[in-house]
């Protein structure tokens, strides 16, 4: 006698993974510029949160990391981390890839070692409301420039990109 088994990914198990992946790459990222991770892992509980339910609600566009000096209006360095519905070349498969993560990292310009961060999600008109996330706007970027990598995270019906700014 033979068994047969599947697996469904369902979009809660893609909203979980993604999810999760984005906090692995931020904290990696972060600590691949040569900074502390230490406040997006306290604050995560409700970034967390918020990126959950609009992923799940499908109304998170990106993460960004906006890296900064005290007292300016304009970034030193900024990251993307763009989010794609719907992605179709992916059916049952799902990756962070670090390689090109780190490969990334190492390209792109580092903030100064005195640089504060901070992550500002872009979600759409109508969002849902999330309890501890309050609306912004960006960074000036000054004359820096996007550099968009490719795909970091994957998984069935939904990905992430990566993106860095850096001085023209």
């Amino acid at each position: 006698m033979s068994g047969v088994g599947t697996f469904v990914y369902t979009r809660a198990h893609s909203v979980t993974f993604v999810s999760d992946q984005m906090r692995a790459a931020l904290a990696r990222l972060l600590e691949g510029v040569g900074l502390s991770p230490a406040r997006l892992v306290d604050d995560w509980l409700v970034i967390g949160n918020a990126v959950t339910t609009w992923l799940s609600s499908g109304d998170l566009e990106k993460v960004t990391v906006e890296f900064y000096t005290r007292g300016t209006s304009v970034a030193c360095g900024r990251w993307d981390i763009p989010v794609n519905y719907g992605t179709s070349e992916i059916s049952n498969d799902m990756w962070l890839d670090r390689s090109h993560l780190a490969g990334a990292i190492a390209k792109a310009p580092r903030p100064p070692a005195t640089a504060l961060y901070r992550i500002v999600l872009a979600k759409k008109a109508g969002a849902p409301a999330v309890e501890g996330m309050s609306d912004t706007e960006y960074l000036g970027t000054g004359s820096m420039v996007s550099r968009a990598t490719g795909t970091i995270i994957a998984s069935p019906g939904l990905s992430a990109g990566l993106t860095y700014w850096r001085n023209k």
